[in-house]
């Protein structure tokens, strides 16, 4: 892994390198990774974006959620993840970019990621 706040003895240390490699995970502007930090909903969005491919001009410039703008590092992403489909679990127009990203709500946008969706949907064809 390129960050130097994992160990060479981290038990995730491969795989964040690898995420890392792929552009899916991105360190933090102090060049630190902090693996045991609890994830944003923005990270945690930015990332699924970026593992989903989501094409970066694919937002159509809708607002979604009047809590989040142009300014926010995170913008672009929720904006693609919304489009896409992704943040149906947010039941109303503020995104809350701070609150801690739950289980639950991974596993709701790993269900609608297009590849694992076709994979569900395969299983019961």
């Amino acid at each position: 892994a390129k960050f130097p706040d994992v160990r060479s003895d981290y038990w995730a240390r491969n795989q964040i390198g690898s995420a890392a490699a792929r552009g899916w995970v991105e360190g933090y502007p102090t060049g630190k990774f902090e693996p045991a930090r609890v994830l944003t909903r923005a990270e945690a969005v930015s990332i699924f974006a970026r593992f989903a491919a989501l094409p970066p001009g694919s937002a159509k410039r809708k607002i979604y959620y009047k809590d989040i703008n142009a300014k926010h590092w995170a913008w672009r992403s929720v904006e693609i993840a919304a489009d896409a489909g992704l943040l149906r679990f947010i039941p109303s127009d503020t995104f809350e970019a701070k609150k801690h990203f739950t289980r639950g709500e991974a596993a709701e946008v790993i269900s609608r990621l297009p590849t694992v969706k076709e994979q569900i949907n395969a299983l019961y064809r």
